[in-house]
């Protein structure tokens, strides 16, 4: 099956010949005919009704809604908002949709092939994109297209070594792509990512009942004890290595959701974190890009660093991808899935990265309101020790005790575990057609009750 762009030739060169118009210039009857066949033409259409005010088809004397025609386009705004959909945002949002969305869910037991038709089917999206929309009006120039082919072919290769038998040579190849393909251009440091703060607090979920949990035991395996190290889609067989979430919710699921009554969980305020962030999905880089759309759709100078993120999101994503593949055969001792994704923490270890931040291969549908609940953090020991922790690493940390479940159940009702609603607003659905505010569960509840053990305990 060929995959090819959903826009035609005609709609491109359309929009090619409308996107020189400006806020300033007066439009001919010839010139809003087209762009409204151009609009009405469209399989996914920008929503006028959500853009600036200068676009929403509204009439300003009784607000009332302004029908479709030909005359909404003699408004230069409007046009303009419409070829930057057609050119810079809705190439990509077909493309993230389609062949691009993630996470992968492997049907055949030949993971290099599996990869490879996942990349081909990718590459060909990109390369129709760079076929059909003029370099000068593309985000994607020919150095892009190079960059994002050579890193599907590396990582390829690294995967065809390290089935050879050569994980040294397979590392040499996924390094080279992150180094002279990746590194150079500044994508990695410029992926598109829901916001940051400089304080992280992030989460950590262990199984017990035998006894509380203290700060340390929370933290990771110590080095004595190293021969427990499992492996894991973010490891090095038998380095320690610190795994938190951004929410109890997303942790409960990297776990297998075991009995909730049987785990414990604690928050770490982590500062002066540097990691790698590929822990956007394409479903929440679509909401994104429409929302920036909607409020920036006719200013380049606005969109400019949306814009330079997403290029780079299309020139990482064969990585995101090749390190978001569920796993098929979850009792093999040897996971496929994990190969890149352990390749890429080693690379991590020399980088000046404290670790990487990715998103849960757990979840099927994500949105920008999402996406931030399923976050997941792999830190790896930065130093060599006999036996106790990383003292790096637990320098960037405060960690509170664990909280057994049922402890926390006694205070989930209390003004000590109310969350504040205006910051948890995003609906989950845990049961298929069945919505859910996140600030209603006790996933929430637990945060706001572990801010507060957290707040108690610097004071004494």
């Amino acid at each position: 099956m060929v995959y090819i762009l959903n826009l035609s030739k005609e709609q491109i060169e359309t929009a090619i010949q409308l996107f020189e118009i400006k806020e300033t210039d007066n439009i001919s009857d010839e010139q809003a005919q087209k762009a409204y066949s151009l609009y009405m033409g469209l399989h996914n259409k920008p929503n006028l009704l959500k853009g600036p005010d200068t676009v929403k088809p509204i009439n300003n004397i009784d607000r009332t809604i302004i029908s479709l025609s030909s005359d909404l386009f003699k408004t230069p705004q409007r046009i303009i908002y419409l070829t930057r959909w057609v050119i810079k945002i809705l190439p990509f949002i077909d493309l993230l949709s389609e062949v691009g969305k993630l996470p992968l869910n492997r049907t055949i037991n030949d993971f290099q092939g599996y990869l490879n038709d996942i990349f081909h089917k990718y590459l060909s999206v990109v390369r129709d994109i760079c076929n059909k929309i003029p370099e000068n009006y593309n985000l994607i120039k020919n150095i892009d297209l190079q960059n994002v082919e050579e890193v599907c072919n590396k990582i390829l290769s690294s995967l065809q070594e390290y089935y050879k038998g050569y994980p040294n040579t397979a590392f040499t190849e996924l390094k080279d792509a992150l180094d002279w393909n990746l590194s150079p251009e500044g994508y990695l440091f410029h992926i598109m990512a829901l916001q940051d703060g400089n304080i992280q607090k992030l989460y950590k979920m262990r199984v017990g009942t035998n006894h509380t949990y203290t700060s340390d035991e929370m933290f990771h395996i110590p080095f004595e004890l190293r021969g427990l190290v499992n492996t894991n889609r973010y490891s090095i067989p038998g380095l320690p290595c610190l795994y938190v979430g951004s929410s109890p919710l997303t942790c409960w699921e990297e776990l297998n959701k075991p009995d909730l009554n049987i785990t414990q969980t604690s928050l770490f305020l982590g500062t002066d974190l540097s990691y790698l962030n590929l822990s956007t999905p394409p479903g929440a880089v679509i909401d994104k890009l429409i929302l920036t759309h909607n409020f920036y759709g006719y200013s380049d100078k606005k969109l400019e660093q949306t814009f330079r993120e997403l290029l780079s999101y299309v020139v990482v994503w064969p990585l995101m991808a090749a390190c978001s593949v569920r796993v098929k055969n979850t009792t093999d001792s040897f996971k496929p899935e994990y190969i890149i994704p352990q390749l890429l923490l080693q690379w991590i270890r020399q980088s000046s990265f404290d670790g990487v931040c990715y998103f849960s291969t757990k979840i099927n549908n994500y949105s920008m309101k999402t996406a931030g609940f399923y976050r997941n953090f792999a830190f790896p020991a930065q130093e060599q020790k006999i036996e106790g922790h990383c003292s790096i690493l637990r320098g960037k940390f405060d960690i509170t005790d664990a909280v057994p479940w049922q402890m926390f159940q006694i205070y989930k009702d209390s003004y000590l575990a109310t969350p504040n609603e205006e910051s948890v607003q995003a609906e989950l659905e845990f049961v298929d057609g069945m919505k859910l505010l996140y600030f209603a569960t006790d996933f929430s509840k637990l945060e706001t009750f572990l801010i507060n053990k957290m707040t108690k305990q610097k004071d004494i």
